[in-house]
């Protein structure tokens, strides 16, 4: 070996993959989010309003237990993936016109407030609702 001056010479490299939250951790995320949920269907819940929304394809995404219960559904739940057609409630021209409707409302992106319309479905009475159509776009979504 030679006589001198002696060095250490280090080389670092980030050669271990990033640290993976733990699983502790994860269950916290998850309960918070389950939290968040839980206190939104609370809140959709005590309104006495039925309340449902949708995608572009006119698919139900969900609704508060006030729709479910005037649709004679168990849970709000159970209206989920289903269209305006699909459901054996539904009266055809009725179904048409509210399709057509929130089929525009979506695309000019504006709301439709103070509309007046038949009941929602084969309802006992035929007396007008008066109903507000509303676009809401999700960041990051369709």
């Amino acid at each position: 070996m030679p006589r001198g001056r002696s060095l250490v010479l280090r080389a670092l490299s980030p050669t271990l993959p990033p640290l993976k939250p733990s699983e502790a951790a994860l269950r916290q995320v998850e309960q918070a989010l389950k939290a968040r949920e839980d206190l939104l269907e609370l809140v959709l819940d005590s309104i006495p309003q039925p309340i449902f929304w949708k995608d572009r394809q006119g698919r139900y995404l969900g609704c508060n237990q006030a729709f479910a219960t005037m649709l004679g559904l168990a849970a709000p739940a159970d209206i989920v993936d289903h269209t305006d057609d699909e459901l054996p409630y539904a009266i055809a021209d009725d179904a048409t016109y509210r399709s057509a409707r929130d089929r525009l409302v979506m695309a000019q992106g504006v709301a439709d407030l103070h509309a007046l319309e038949p009941p929602p479905f084969s309802m006992a009475t035929r007396a007008g609702w008066t109903v507000a159509v509303y676009p809401c776009t999700m960041q990051g979504g369709p």
